[in-house]
């Protein structure tokens, strides 16, 4: 019996199993550091005191990085043995120019010395600050943290007023604001009460924050006040933002159903919306599930009078 080929007798090329994983681990590198930059880029643009030329630099940064992941994917898709072919349309390039302009070794080498960007909330007040594990910027500590920064730069109140309110001192409210260090309930209304927002609106994510089980809400409800105070954390992108963020996997409807109400939408839909809004599916799908099974419970109790 013959063998199965995917593209053609000419498909399969020499491969190389180490390369393929080296490469498969920097594309996972490149994805995250693109959203890093991204959400930095996305905050500065909402920023009334942003540069032009900072913003430029945000845009040079992201072409490199999608640059590195072009050259991973060549790299990854010659050492797993398979055609250049396939990449060459989606790319806009042919396979032969894909096999010169990425020459395997060369951006092993490459990758191997890429700077990569740190992790520091974008608005934070120590740029300097990096953070681990991977994905930081995107875990419920560090997205209460990009809100509580947000409230404070908009309002206009200094971090040195925040301090003496807290009857603490400014660097350690700069940790606050940076992530560095964790924000007690206390911290985060104080912040709030001095900036002239409800501290109900991050509630939520102090909560997931904190490991500390959702209160005050119906399960649905609570998952609409979570998805919120992502919004907001994001620096509350308009609509359309978010539905080009979703590359319009959902519509309108479904997107103001995430975050308006009325009743549950699907996972898939929460899943693109959670991401589209810089958060962890992980974590907002024990929320989906929760207000998903009390959505139901409620329907088969009314049903039965």
């Amino acid at each position: 019996m013959p063998a199965r080929s995917h593209s053609g007798p000419k498909a399969r090329q020499s491969a190389d199993p180490k390369w393929a994983a080296q490469t498969t681990e920097h594309l996972r590198d490149i994805s995250e550091d693109i959203a890093v930059v991204s959400e930095r880029f996305l905050h500065e643009t909402h920023s009334a005191t942003a540069a032009p030329e900072d913003l430029a630099l945000f845009i040079t940064a992201l072409d490199r990085l999608a640059d590195a992941a072009r050259s991973a994917l060549v790299v990854h898709q010659r050492s797993s043995g398979w055609s250049l072919n396939d990449l060459a349309p989606p790319l806009g390039l042919t396979a032969d120019r894909l096999r010169k302009k990425y020459p395997p070794q060369h951006v092993i080498t490459q990758l191997e010395s890429r700077p990569r960007p740190r992790r520091s909330p974008a608005g934070s007040a120590r740029s300097d600050s990096s953070f681990s594990p991977k994905n930081e910027l995107l875990r419920p500590r560090q997205r209460l943290a990009c809100a509580l920064t947000l409230i404070q730069r908009r309002s206009g109140v200094t971090q040195r007023t925040l301090a003496k309110l807290m009857k603490n001192n400014p660097s350690y409210v700069s940790r606050i604001l940076s992530g560095e260090r964790e924000a007690s309930w206390r911290h985060v209304r104080i912040i709030c009460d001095a900036c002239d927002v409800d501290p109900e609106l991050l509630k939520p994510l102090w909560e997931t924050a904190s490991d500390i089980e959702p209160t005050g809400h119906e399960p649905d409800r609570y998952l609409r006040a979570y998805l919120t105070a992502l919004h907001f954390a994001a620096g509350s992108p308009t609509p359309h933002q978010i539905l080009a963020s979703t590359r319009h996997a959902i519509s309108q409807a479904e997107l103001r159903q995430a975050l308006d109400g009325p009743g549950v939408p699907t996972w898939p839909v929460v899943n693109h919306v959670t991401t589209a809004l810089l958060g962890l599916p992980d974590i907002t799908r024990p929320l989906w599930r929760s207000a998903q099974k009390n959505t139901v419970s409620t329907i088969r109790a009314e049903a039965f009078g």
